[in-house]
């Protein structure tokens, strides 16, 4: 290594002015020729070239030249090189990794790693640098204790950066006291919001969300996108289930193409799949604490309002099943045919994801919008013509006891309200269930 590393000096000093030239000559001057002088004096060698961070090229031009430089690695004689390369899967990566010959590179996805094996990692470098803590500050050998350290583990949620930013945090306490302070402000989630890693978290995510907004568009454009991402991001947030983009651009009532554009950029955030069917998902669940926090997320474009987006999403239900639910609504004139006769993908032919989502989770919402329930209001209206279907494709579906806790829910809120027409209407029409 020593001898590939004069080469390379060398060629430094050689061209004075090689930062000016193009990567193209960079790389065949820096990389390619002190490898090549390597492989003359020796038979076989081996070597790996680590790429941190490759999305923080400022060219995006510049990231496809490089990687159609770094898939040329094989072309070297007797000389084995080997690329990791770490990255957000940002479009202009992705899409360089698709011109490269699919048996030259593997796609790792860090994310993908199951999270046992990531909270073990998370913990032995917990424990390593909370000891040279306490090494430093006085505090006993077994400072801060396992189940401490579990806790922490629990709460990076598989984030090294919390786990790397809680370390500089703890450490820069400067006196044994301030040092246990600092440990138990950021167990203590209620003003860990406010202080601690969560910070360096909230950049991140504010970054990624701001890159991602067209910048070369007229006036008012921008502000339009803007709100187009919080629409379809707060929807994601607060759902109760994965669904695919697909039936999320249904459930918001939004083009199947609006959707897909406005979070192609957020695979940094987001677990977009390449089939539209499969389900879209979020990398962390920090991110949900911090879109739907008004004192973490400071930039009040992007910030979603939780009770107006369970609003939204309560109508929005609402008008699926009004449109779809009717009397026998799987054809089963027949009596006689259990649940369990009916196949998934019989049921999906009359209820699509979209329709059995809502029948499934309307009432969440529309309990988490606390929305006042009024005579005539959506939610009246719909109880006043679809219970009765309702009930009848929650059962086929398998789901006659979450139905029951959904009128249970129902009977509470109008008990608070005290408003008898809703209450009433409840009861008499669910009277035969008894």
């Amino acid at each position: 290594m020593l001898k590939v590393g004069k080469h390379i000096r060398d060629a430094w000093i050689q061209r004075s002015h090689i930062a000016g030239q193009t990567l193209r000559d960079q790389w065949m001057q820096l990389v390619i020729h002190p490898l090549s002088m390597r492989n003359k004096t020796t038979s076989s060698n081996a070597f790996l070239l680590v790429i941190d961070a490759l999305d923080e090229c400022d060219d995006d031009a510049n990231i496809s030249t490089v990687l159609s430089l770094l898939a040329r690695v094989g072309d070297l004689v007797n000389v084995r090189v080997r690329v990791l390369i770490t990255s957000r899967r940002e479009t202009q990566i992705r899409n360089g990794f698709h011109d490269i010959e699919a048996t030259i590179h593997h796609e790792f996805v860090l994310h993908h790693i199951p999270p046992e094996v990531s909270d073990r990692d998370i913990l032995v470098f917990l424990k390593y640098h909370l000891q040279a803590i306490a090494r430093r500050r006085d505090l006993p050998n077994t400072w801060p204790g396992e189940n401490t350290l579990a806790l922490m583990v629990k709460h990076a949620e598989r984030l090294f950066i919390w786990a790397e930013t809680a370390r500089r945090f703890i450490s820069d306490g400067k006196s044994q006291k301030f040092t246990r302070q600092r440990l138990a402000l950021l167990l203590d989630r209620s003003k860990s919001d406010l202080v601690g890693p969560e910070v360096e978290l909230d950049k991140i995510y504010t970054t990624v969300l701001t890159s991602s907004l067209p910048t070369d568009v007229v006036e008012g454009e921008r502000e339009e996108a803007c709100n187009d991402l919080r629409l379809i991001l707060g929807g994601i947030v607060i759902l109760f289930t994965t669904v695919s983009i697909h039936t999320l651009s249904i459930l918001l009532a939004l083009p199947e193409n609006e959707v897909f554009q406005s979070i192609a950029e957020l695979h940094s955030i987001l677990d977009i799949p390449q089939n539209p069917t499969h389900h879209l998902r979020l990398h962390h669940d920090s991110f949900r604490n911090f879109l739907l926090s008004e004192k973490r997320c400071q930039e009040p474009g992007l910030r979603v309002d939780e009770k107006q987006a369970h609003m939204a999403l309560t109508n929005n239900c609402i008008q699926i099943m009004s449109s779809v639910l009717r009397e026998d609504i799987f054809n089963l004139s027949a009596a006689g045919i259990l649940v369990t006769d009916l196949s998934n993908d019989y049921i999906q032919q009359y209820l699509a994801p979209e329709a059995q989502y809502s029948c499934l989770y309307w009432a969440s919402h529309c309990a988490r919008s606390e929305q006042q329930l009024t005579d005539d209001n959506a939610v009246h209206e719909f109880l006043r013509k679809h219970i009765l279907h309702w009930i009848e494709a929650m059962s086929w579906m398998g789901k006659t006891s979450e139905a029951i806790q959904v009128l249970s829910s129902l009977e509470a809120m109008t008990k608070v309200l005290s408003f008898a027409p809703i209450w009433d209407f409840v009861m008499i029409s669910t009277g035969p269930l008894g």
